[in-house]
């Protein structure tokens, strides 16, 4: 019994090295994309991977969602990456 909680133990330290490793990496990928505008794609995967798009749109569709349209022009608009990770903030801390 004792190898097996040891097996479990190393695939448990395993994931989560892994899991360290892929948060180091999305942490590395948001500062770089700071001062952007992002697209909706890329705002999805930043902020909320893994996540379902159709999940996400509720959130990004609500009126205080940071967006910005380019020339004042309607159609798709762009998420200023600092903008949008002070929301995300905002709304887990303060919620809904």
């Amino acid at each position: 019994m004792d190898e097996t909680n040891t097996l479990d133990n190393q695939d448990i330290a395993k994931k989560l090295d892994e899991v360290a490793k892929l948060l180091a990496e999305n942490t590395a990928a948001i500062q770089q994309s700071h001062d952007r505008l992002l697209k909706k794609k890329d705002v999805i995967a930043l902020y909320f991977g893994g996540v379902n798009n159709n999940t996400v749109d509720v959130a990004m569709h609500s009126k205080d969602f940071p967006k910005v349209y380019l020339n004042g022009k309607s159609g798709r608009p762009l998420y200023p990456a600092k903008e949008v990770e002070q929301w995300i903030q905002d709304h887990i801390v303060y919620g809904y």
